[in-house]
């Protein structure tokens, strides 16, 4: 009898062994998540691509004209708001036009000059009057008009935020931000404090954000965020432009010209 009771408890053991290693088999189970997001943002740039074509029995005639209206034209746009650092070239070409008779027979020649120019306006409410200008210049031509973001990669790159007062304060590690967990080290006179506006040239919110600050008689220091990276890093700055204040051991700092505006009117400044 003993030795059948050792038999059924090792043939128990056998078989909770054996469902053991069977449990141990069983696949993972898994859950893979994916997603996708999108972001929406106002054109705030307008490329004008634009012509100017000229034709004479001369070649020279031909491109002598034609230089001389695109001089005009160019000299009209930037007068009517256009960018003058954002004016190239496009295209220029010279190529002769045979004129044939009834019968098929070359009568005469003439030369045709074709000078194309992109023109960037960034005041988009300036369009409409760049592109008269061009035309009372001379401009015989309006190719198209693209409408574009400025700030394309800013916007691929951006987490998400509120846009209207994005106020962040220095009390500790942030959850799920690489915002850091103190001021970056300055020599700061802790007795006053410092503000620094973070702002990329060509930003155009930067310009706005400088002119609610200079009109309420706000002392701050505006720096280039690509010339001090290192420092708006330091600083969690995510957008231009962030106004940062800090005393050099916590600081507070508002994203956008929005917030900006709302930080100047609490404090009787807006």
């Amino acid at each position: 009898m003993q030795k059948k009771w050792i038999a059924i408890a090792a043939a128990g053991m056998l078989l909770f062994s054996s469902m053991s290693v069977q449990a141990e088999e069983l696949p993972r189970r898994s859950l893979t998540v994916s997603g996708s997001a999108e972001v929406t943002a106002k054109s705030d740039t307008a490329a004008i691509y634009l012509s100017v074509e000229t034709e004479s029995a001369q070649v020279k005639n031909a491109a002598r004209e034609n230089a001389q209206i695109m001089t005009d034209v160019r000299n009209a746009v930037i007068a009517a708001g256009a960018d003058a650092s954002r004016i190239e070239t496009q295209n220029y070409n010279v190529y002769p036009q045979n004129i044939y008779d009834d019968k098929g027979r070359v009568k005469s020649k003439k030369y045709k000059c074709t000078n194309s120019m992109k023109v960037v306006v960034s005041r988009l409410d300036k369009t409409a009057a760049v592109m008269d200008a061009a035309v009372e210049a001379g401009a015989n031509r309006i190719d198209s008009v693209d409408f574009s973001v400025s700030k394309t990669q800013e916007y691929k790159e951006r987490r998400e935020y509120n846009l209207d007062r994005s106020v962040l304060r220095h009390d500790g590690p942030l959850h799920g931000d690489a915002a850091p967990a103190a001021a970056p080290e300055e020599h700061v006179d802790e007795a006053h404090s410092r503000a620094i506006l973070f702002a990329t040239p060509t930003c155009p919110n930067c310009r706005i954000a400088c002119s609610y600050l200079d009109k309420a008689g706000f002392k701050y220091e505006k720096l280039m965020a690509e010339d001090n990276a290192e420092l708006a890093l330091g600083y969690g700055v995510k957008q231009a432009p962030t106004l940062v204040i800090t005393d050099g051991r916590e600081f507070e700092k508002f994203a956008g010209a929005g917030a900006i505006k709302t930080f100047l009117s609490e404090r009787g400044q807006g």
